[in-house]
């Protein structure tokens, strides 16, 4: 494992502990296609709930499925 991942490891870790000491429910959202995320967080311990999908419609839907930035 990189200095990097344990890095970011330990700050989950962390705040996931202060969360749950403050007596709160830590969760954790990212993209379905976000592989270092999803990787992170289940190392961490967090478990999948359920996945979102999202639709898009207007300018730039195809050429930009997530919907972000600037249409196409």
């Amino acid at each position: 494992m990189r200095l990097r991942s344990r890095l970011a490891l330990a700050c989950v870790t962390g705040l996931t502990a202060d969360v749950t000491a403050r007596v709160h429910r830590a969760t954790w959202t990212c993209s379905r296609d976000n592989r270092p995320s999803r990787l992170l967080a289940w190392t961490a311990g967090f478990r999948l709930a359920r996945e979102h999908v999202h639709h898009v419609a207007g300018p730039g839907a195809v050429n930009n499925p997530s919907g972000f930035g600037a249409a196409s």
